[in-house]
C-alpha cells in the first residue's frame, strides 16, 4: 500500500477578495488543518500541510472547502491523486465545482512513498 504525503497547497486565485479560509476533507471527514477550523490563504501564497495518508484505492479525492462564518461552507472542488504512480513528487490542480469555475484556482503538492 502506498503512503501519500500532502505537502502544501498553493492558491493562485481565491474565491473571496480578502483571502479564503480553507480546509481539506477526505471521505467526508475534515483532515486538515488539525488544530483549527481553517487556514487563511491569499493569491500567490503557499501553505504547508505535511499530512500523511494511507492510499486505500488507486484514485483518491481530497476535497477543498472554504469556511463561511454566516452561511454554509463552500465546496470549492477536488484534488485527484493517483496512488499507483511511481514514488516521487506530484502536483494536482483543483477540479473546480461548477459554481466556482473561473473564480478559483488552487494546486496541491504531494508525494508518494513506498
Amino acid at each position: 500500500m502506498a503512503k501519500l504525503k500532502l505537502k502544501s497547497i498553493t492558491c493562485y486565485q481565491p474565491s473571496e477578495k480578502d483571502k479564503d479560509e480553507i480546509f481539506l476533507k477526505f471521505r467526508g471527514d475534515k483532515i486538515w488543518p488539525e488544530k483549527s477550523k481553517f487556514i487563511r490563504i491569499d493569491a500567490n501564497e503557499t501553505v504547508h500541510i505535511n499530512l500523511n495518508i494511507n492510499a486505500t484505492t488507486i484514485w483518491m479525492e481530497i476535497e477543498l472547502w472554504e469556511y463561511d462564518f454566516l452561511s454554509k461552507n463552500d465546496h470549492l472542488g477536488d484534488f485527484a491523486l493517483k496512488s499507483s504512480n511511481y514514488a516521487g513528487q506530484y502536483t494536482s490542480e483543483l477540479k473546480v465545482m461548477d459554481d466556482f469555475i473561473d473564480k478559483v484556482k488552487y494546486s496541491l503538492n504531494w508525494e508518494i512513498t513506498r
